[in-house]
């Protein structure tokens, strides 16, 4: 059964971006919330940074789609951190620039190599996907209405970290609607700086895929939610520990 408010974003695409606009200043103007994230890992990953020297450290979010809402990084915008935010869709990407201007936000997706691909879009702006195969199942699985897509350009999160000053990165968030895989392995030199990895999974097969990539460079799985895995780099950690205070 299509839900009430599939059916609305299918009928009236238009009010769905004027509520995420009212939503976005809202939530800016508002007093900070314990969690944005949509299963709370932003509050886990800020209580398990507790105590730890952040000096140096960005994070980083591609596919972040909404700068506040179901966000793995507006709470920690909110505490005074910065970071780069990588969206395709360019009105998000906009809402991003407006909400959280002194974010590096990169029109874009990210991949592997350097490429052009179509974005698939849909009535509800989160689904969107490079996956082509992404279409059916949320045509016919989840009755989203598609959008017209258009061509968008692919970089190596490596290739965008070049440009970005930073020592490492606290939390490193990885959302692409089934293309993560690919975004962690254009990101070799960005995981070695790399704490924490939120990344979702849609299946028993893309967490595999994603532990693959993950694990042979000192990640371990250290908190799951319904549709994100968290691991750990102890060996950065280790390194921010060993930091000496200046």
């Amino acid at each position: 059964m299509t839900s009430l408010r599939v059916r609305v974003a299918n009928r009236f695409p238009g009010l769905g971006d004027c509520w995420r606009t009212l939503r976005a200043w809202r939530d800016r103007a508002a007093l900070p919330r314990a969690t944005y994230a949509e299963f709370g890992e932003d509050e886990w990953v800020a209580r398990a940074l507790d105590g730890l020297d952040l000096a140096g450290a960005i994070y980083v979010d591609v596919g972040a789609f909404h700068p506040t809402s179901l966000s793995n990084t507006y709470l920690f915008y909110r505490r005074g951190r910065r970071g780069v935010v990588v969206e395709p869709n360019p009105q998000l990407w906009a809402l991003h620039r407006r909400i959280r201007p002194e974010d590096v936000a990169v029109c874009a997706a990210c991949g592997s190599r350097a490429a052009v691909a179509e974005l698939y879009r849909f009535s509800t702006p989160a689904d969107a996907s490079v996956v082509a195969a992404r279409v059916d199942h949320n045509v016919s699985r989840k009755h989203l209405r598609p959008l017209p897509s258009f061509h968008v350009p692919v970089l190596p999160l490596d290739t965008i970290l070049e440009a970005v000053p930073h020592d490492w990165i606290f939390l490193l968030s990885v959302d692409t609607e089934g293309f993560d895989t690919e975004v962690l392995r254009g990101a070799s030199r960005a995981l070695e700086r790399s704490l924490y990895a939120c990344v979702e999974v849609l299946s028993a097969e893309a967490e595999r895929s994603v532990s693959e990539v993950l694990a042979p460079r000192g990640f371990r799985l250290v908190h799951r939610t319904s549709r994100n895995r968290l691991f750990e780099n102890p060996a950065v950690r280790t390194r921010r520990s060993e930091e000496p205070k200046v």
